[in-house]
């Protein structure tokens, strides 16, 4: 049985040992090993939607087909993949870091493409 995804929602400040400069940053982060991804990617999709520009996100998955499938529930432009990388150790998997760069209110038409 898959276990239950992780969402954690965290702010860094930089001025405090954190990574991205002297602000606040939040950064949003799931955990997608061991889940089901359609609905996992539904979820990411719709917190994504509810983020403020500048606010990032951070993936974590284990199947390599992800990221297409995940780039494609975002609306286009309205993100900079800020990371991309392996993740070794006891959970091995793959982890992507995004930054939200556009507000822009996305709908799909009829075929499910982005208009």
């Amino acid at each position: 049985m898959a276990s239950a995804l992780l969402w954690r929602r965290e702010n860094t400040d930089a001025a405090h040992g954190g990574p991205w400069g002297g602000t606040v940053t939040t950064m949003n982060r799931f955990d997608l090993r061991q889940t089901i991804i359609p609905f996992s990617l539904l979820r990411i999709s719709n917190r994504f939607q509810q983020m403020k520009t500048g606010e990032r996100i951070e993936i974590i998955w284990s199947d390599p087909t992800t990221p297409a499938d995940l780039l494609k529930v975002l609306p286009p432009g309205s993100h900079e993949i800020l990371l991309m990388e392996a993740v070794r150790g006891k959970n091995p998997g793959y982890r992507m870091q995004l930054k939200k760069i556009s507000t822009h209110a996305c709908t799909l038409n009829k075929g499910g493409d982005h208009v």
